[in-house]
């Protein structure tokens, strides 16, 4: 009879598991922000009624995704760490700050306590970890492995969010404006060279216009797939500004390179040109500018004098292409 209670017990706890489980795992999936990832964490903390439990991010959270892995980085939490969730029996609250080395954000009060902290990672790149007190469930419930990897995965997604250009899947301006500061500040203390190249496509509107978005889509995306492999992996930034906007940043460069980088991209349109023949030509103007900056410059003043760049080269493509028509009107 105890054997059959047991039985029973598990049984029925683990129904309830795979119950919470789905419910979760559909409310992450549908989360945009944070504040819902919480929201779908805080109904499977009341389904398992759990009287504490704790969510710990590192405090950058939303910056982990990066071309680095956590092998190239120091493998200890950073000094402080930032909690979105901390559930204490049936009370909500968030802390937005406290050092990682007291581990609970809300240190007890009181002993006799059993705490499992269960880490939260996607990939190679640390995010935090959660804690579970006085609670059993990551001791009998095989699911707690799934609810974690499903936790991690919805973090690494809303950070993707924050950071991704969708169409493109390189940065977009808010994941660059995060990136390139700290490779600036990098490049400035090691006294490395820096070259920051400005692109924007040609013709995108006409593309619109006489062949549809769908078409402009497809050639905005081609644009991003030449720049991209122009750029050395896990040390350069690249990243689309918006529209048919995009900026490259590459440091510890040798002196030539922005030249470099610029026949290399126009030669990998040249081959996206001939494998996709399509009626219309995938093109793009860049300004580059490569120096070694001080603690003087500015990383905008340099982007601003790429931009500038760039359009002196597309004033003089269009100058170009309008000579070129009047030849032939009067040959």
């Amino acid at each position: 009879m105890e054997f059959k209670r047991s039985t029973y017990q598990r049984i029925e706890r683990t129904y309830t598991s795979v119950h919470m489980l789905n419910r979760l795992i559909a409310g992450l999936a549908g989360a945009q922000n944070m504040t819902e990832c919480v929201d779908a964490i805080e109904k499977m903390v009341n389904t398992l009624e759990m009287k504490s439990f704790s969510l710990c991010l590192i405090e950058d959270w939303e910056n982990t995704y990066h071309t680095l892995s956590l092998a190239d980085k120091d493998s200890v939490y950073p000094e402080y760490m930032t909690a979105p969730l901390i559930w204490d029996n049936g009370k909500r609250m968030t802390l937005d700050r406290f050092k990682s080395s007291q581990l609970h954000p809300i240190p007890f009060k009181t002993g006799g306590n059993v705490s499992y902290f269960l880490p939260l990672h996607f990939d190679e790149r640390c995010l935090g970890y959660y804690i579970v007190t006085n609670d059993d469930f990551p001791i009998y419930s095989m699911l707690c492995h799934t609810m974690t990897m499903s936790i991690g995965n919805a973090i690494e997604g809303i950070s993707k969010l924050n950071v991704l250009d969708p169409l493109c899947k390189i940065y977009n301006r808010n994941g660059f404006t995060r990136t390139s500061e700290e490779l600036f500040k990098r490049c400035v203390a090691q006294g490395n060279t820096l070259m920051v190249s400005f692109i924007d496509m040609d013709g995108l509107k006409f593309i619109n216009d006489n062949f549809g978005h769908k078409e402009g889509d497809f050639a905005i995306q081609k644009v991003a797939e030449a720049i991209t492999s122009c750029c050395r992996g896990g040390t350069d930034i690249c990243a689309r500004l918006g529209g048919d906007e995009f900026v490259v940043m590459c440091i510890n460069v040798p002196e030539t390179f922005e030249s470099l980088f610029e026949s290399r991209l126009e030669s990998k349109l040249d081959g996206i040109n001939q494998s996709v023949n399509k009626p219309y030509t995938i093109s793009a103007s860049a300004g580059s500018v490569l120096t070694t900056p001080t603690r003087n410059d500015r990383l905008a003043d340099i982007i601003q004098k790429a931009d500038s760049l760039m359009y002196d080269i597309k004033r003089k493509k269009k100058q170009s292409k309008a000579q070129n028509l009047l030849s032939d009107l009067f040959k």
